[in-house]
């Protein structure tokens, strides 16, 4: 996957002559615990272009998979059985069990559990099923750094004291460097926006919004996708030299 991503960004940037990053982050497989989550988890990327402004009702983002759930298409290498099975046992009625499902998730915004926010961020579930699954391999959680990592990366990432981002600073400089550490906090901390808000001295409702902004701002940014490259290696180093 790592060959192919490579190659097809460099492929865009030839046609379209441009540089930088295509796709925001690495690949990654999850596992997903299919009763507590899954038919969760598909409705909320099915949103995730409203959430974007692609779209005003799901369906509309035409790369979305949504119409082939409600039966309004088909995709040949696409299986929706499982996934509705496990709301009825009757596929119509699957299918408006699931359109429900999706709407009553209009309203929600980030949910940390799909970002990795458990225990070990390979497997989405219960904390039992993920003791489980650990258990069967001989594997150990994977944990994900703490708030003062992510502080520590971002100030060595923007060059900044220890006070800086706690400071009355509002430069461009700071507040790009808040953004990125709330954006860090969400995507790669075991920690939360509260816990970050504490330590900057913030509104959490801000730094959810300027993390939301900043993600934005990477889709056309390609200095903005390197210093989020250069900010994942930054806390892996700081995290590591704390294990």
């Amino acid at each position: 996957m790592q060959n192919l991503s490579f190659r097809y960004t460099r492929w865009v940037n030839w046609r379209h002559n441009r540089s930088g990053h295509l796709f925001q982050g690495r690949y990654k497989a999850v596992l997903v615990e299919t009763d507590a989550y899954l038919v969760q988890l598909i409705g909320y990327l099915h949103l995730n272009p409203l959430r974007a402004g692609m779209g005003t009702v799901p369906g509309d983002y035409p790369w979305s998979s949504h119409r082939a759930y409600l039966g309004l298409e088909t995709i040949p290498w696409l299986t929706t059985r499982l996934a509705l099975s496990q709301l009825s046992g009757d596929p119509v009625k699957a299918r408006r069990l699931f359109d429900d499902l999706v709407a009553d998730q209009y309203g929600e915004g980030h949910r940390e559990e799909f970002h990795g926010g458990n225990c070990d961020g390979r497997i989405l579930g219960q904390d039992a099923f993920v003791e489980t699954v650990l258990r069967k391999t001989g594997e150990v959680a994977l944990t994900k750094p703490g708030l003062a990592v992510i502080l520590t990366a971002v100030e060595k990432l923007y060059d900044l004291g220890d006070k800086d981002l706690s400071g009355a600073g509002q430069g461009r400089k700071i507040s790009e460097a808040r953004a990125m550490a709330a954006w860090a906090v969400r995507e790669l901390s075991d920690a939360t926006l509260t816990d970050l808000g504490g330590a900057l001295r913030r509104d959490v409702t801000s730094l959810s919004s300027a993390a939301r902004r900043l993600t934005t701002r990477t889709q056309a940014d390609a200095d903005l996708q390197l210093k989020i490259s250069r900010l994942r290696v930054l806390v892996d180093k700081f995290a590591s030299s704390q294990a």
